[in-house]
């Protein structure tokens, strides 16, 4: 499963990683209200299928998820006025498949 988050208002929406038929992907794909068209910009460090989003500060995270062999533990960010990603921490535990909030 690939994530959506983004504010379709202004910056538009994003989709980080996922599965195809047969493996986690690394893609990144920005849809852009103005042009009504989906882009691709810079790829996650990692494949990450069942991978967590969050938007913080303007950045988009991507959480733990699964590379294909084994569930990760790395917290990268992509930042899109850069249009570069790159892993932020490492959690004590690998995981995959959940849900975050922020308040």
């Amino acid at each position: 499963m690939a994530l959506c988050v983004g504010d379709l208002q202004t910056n538009g929406w994003y989709i980080n990683g996922g599965f195809d038929d047969n493996s986690p992907l690394s893609s990144v794909e920005r849809f852009d209200p103005r042009t009504n068209c989906w882009e691709y910009v810079a790829e996650l460090t990692t494949p990450r299928g069942g991978v967590g989003v969050a938007t913080i500060m303007g950045k988009i995270f991507a959480v733990g998820g699964h590379n294909g062999n084994v569930y990760l533990n790395t917290v990268e960010a992509y930042d899109p006025v850069l249009n570069r990603s790159k892993i932020k921490s490492y959690m004590s535990k690998e995981c995959s498949s959940f849900a975050q909030s922020q308040t």
